[in-house]
């Protein structure tokens, strides 16, 4: 399941930043297709969601 590769979700200003777990997919196991897919995804449904926070940053386990 996907939530289980999320390390942690910070919220700073108007942007989430949403921090994978880097033996996870969308990291690991998935082509470029899915992986693009997946955080698509995450960006649309946050975005959609929640129109406060209208930029998503994507970290490795909370590294740039």
């Amino acid at each position: 399941m996907l939530f289980r590769s999320i390390d942690d979700i910070i919220v700073e200003k108007d942007t989430v930043i949403v921090s994978f777990l880097s033996s996870q997919a969308p990291l690991v196991n998935v082509g470029s297709t899915l992986e693009t897919t997946i955080l698509d995804a995450i960006a649309q449904s946050i975005i959609e969601n929640f129109p406060q926070y209208p930029k998503v940053i994507y970290r490795v386990e909370g590294k740039e």
